[in-house]
């Protein structure tokens, strides 16, 4: 991006994003201010940023994001903590396809939907939401590690025989998972459904 198009970007955030990257980020403060042009310029070359909120264990932010909409063109992003917050919907990650670890646990999500582009994910910690299905998974093969414990899935449809030989650790209990899906699980993909 250019720099005029940086500072669109910018002016164009909700004032918690502003807030959330100055805080964050940049360590500017609790801010909505537009950061200097250095600051702005490397923003969508980083490849790593937490946000945890201020009811989680180490936060860095003073308040709660509702929406992950200052996220949208952040696209080199590949390691990205989203942790105690009042998110519900993952939509706006549908371009950052270089994500390899997504942590967003203790949030409000109700579907992966998303996350489908990110087929080089290999950790996803999306316990503590409130999810009730995992069908975005089906292509996301490099999964080694899935968080999904207390949920409020009832099905695993979505991790098949694809996943068998990368994911080592699924975490799915507790969750209102059938005795039937779960030995379906161990049987096709090779791994234990455990409980956290």
């Amino acid at each position: 991006m250019t720099l005029a198009e940086l500072k669109q970007w910018w002016s164009d955030l909700e004032p918690q994003w502003k807030r959330a990257i100055n805080q964050c980020v940049l360590n500017n403060g609790e801010t909505e201010d537009s950061p200097s042009d250095k600051q702005l310029k490397e923003v969508p070359g980083i490849e790593v940023m937490r946000f945890v909120g201020p009811t989680g264990p180490f936060p860095n932010l003073s308040f709660e994001l509702t929406n992950l909409s200052g996220l949208a063109e952040l696209t080199r992003l590949n390691l990205l903590v989203l942790n105690y917050h009042q998110v519900e919907s993952m939509v706006p990650l549908a371009k950052l396809t270089r994500l390899k670890t997504l942590y967003m646990h203790n949030n409000q999500i109700r579907s992966l939907h998303g996350i489908e582009g990110a087929k080089n994910l290999q950790g996803l910690f999306v316990q503590s939401n409130k999810l009730v299905n995992v069908r975005e998974l089906e292509g996301l093969v490099q999964l080694k590690e899935v968080y999904l414990n207390d949920n409020q899935v009832t099905s695993l449809e979505g991790i098949t025989a694809k996943h068998e030989g990368k994911l080592e650790n699924l975490f799915a209990l507790p969750n209102p998972i059938g005795q039937r899906e779960i030995m379906r699980i161990e049987r096709e993909v090779g791994v234990r459904c455990r409980r956290l």
